[in-house]
């Protein structure tokens, strides 16, 4: 809700308001309308720097300068860029930077699906490869495996717990059940006798780290979705939504927040361009996020995101299967450095 006090201070308030149709509430249109234009002036300052900053090898150049310092610079810099964005006209802004959102939002969704899957495909063999030199690593790999499934339990019992209903909600149980038979899909394959044969490194770890990301996945996409309206005992009652929480905006915060946590965490150590272009990519899907992607498409985008996750996951750990073996090839092709000597002495041989 806009303020009062506010209301005479927001751009075009009043044709925003109208052009709205019935269906809609004009003070949060209106504040959707702010979000677009504070998240359009952090997307241009992480976009800026990913430019600025690209090609950098080491933290000794010249421009490495403007990631590691100049912070108060930069805060003002910020400051300035979203003040800005509300001078920006109504007529044809909103609907192009949501175009931009939408395809922004996306490519973030997608490039978090490659470093989840990538970060934990790193793990699993940095910590395998120290349990073969030290085996109290294995108890290390335990603990870890059995805390991961049991956070992906907990989440599961806790969205069917609040996110179904006896009368309805039935897309959710469907959803629920086929990323729940999909978690537990991969978690055998990793540890089959032929997986393991190809792949020495594959273990319930890995499998374990994509389980609680896909319960991720699942959360975000059942959150993005309108709830349903039921009689029930009697009465009318909004099911498919948890009733700890009525507030969809504190939802959708905390949806985002953890979305920029997990993916903060995997570009931690990227270069410097990669690490703010990765930040920009966040900041239009934390737009597109509190303000709810305005459709279902949000809904559907995660939920083939979650999938996607699962068959990326399944090329790695089955593509091997499928390709010939490289140490047979090496076996039965000699080497090229023999094969250009070879050649090398019949040319001489010839000349003489």
């Amino acid at each position: 809700m806009v303020p009062a006090c506010c209301v005479a201070q927001v751009p075009s308030y009043a044709v925003l308001c109208e052009r709205l149709s019935g269906a809609l509430d004009c003070d949060r249109l209106v504040g959707y309308s702010a979000v677009y234009r504070v998240c359009f002036g952090t997307a241009c300052f992480y976009l800026a720097q990913a430019a600025f900053l690209l090609n950098i090898k080491s933290s000794s150049n010249a421009r490495a300068l403007l990631h590691n310092g100049f912070w108060f610079l930069k805060l003002l810099t910020l400051v300035g860029l979203c003040v800005a964005a509300f001078f920006i006209p109504d007529q044809r802004f909103i609907r192009a930077w949501h175009v931009v959102g939408v395809c922004g939002g996306f490519a973030f969704i997608l490039v978090q699906l490659v470093l989840i899957t990538a970060f934990a495909h790193t793990w699993n063999k940095n910590w395998l490869t120290g349990a073969s030199q030290d085996k109290r690593w294995y108890m290390a790999v335990f603990l870890a495996t059995a805390g991961f499934y049991a956070a992906a339990s907990a989440a599961y019992t806790f969205l069917y717990k609040f996110y179904t209903h006896p009368t309805g909600c039935f897309l959710n149980k469907g959803l629920l059940a086929c990323n729940g038979g999909l978690c537990l899909l991969v978690s055998f394959l990793s540890i089959t006798p032929c997986v393991r044969l190809r792949q020495p490194s594959s273990s319930p770890l890995q499998a374990s780290i994509i389980c609680c990301y896909i319960m991720y996945l699942t959360f975000s996409a059942l959150s993005s979705r309108p709830p349903e309206k039921v009689q029930y005992r009697g009465q009318n009652v909004t099911i498919c939504f948890p009733s700890v929480s009525k507030d969809d905006a504190s939802e959708d915060t905390t949806v985002a927040v953890l979305g920029a946590a997990v993916m903060y965490a995997c570009v931690l150590f990227a270069c410097y361009s990669t690490f703010h272009f990765v930040f920009f990519l966040a900041s239009l899907y934390v737009m597109m996020t509190l303000t709810n992607w305005f459709s279902w498409s949000t809904f559907w985008v995660k939920v083939a995101s979650s999938w996607a996750c699962v068959l990326l996951y399944l090329w790695l750990l089955l593509g091997p299967l499928c390709l010939p073996d490289s140490r047979q090839r090496r076996r039965s092709s000699p080497p090229l450095r023999i094969l250009r000597r070879r050649r090398a002495l019949h040319r001489i041989s010839v000349a003489t």
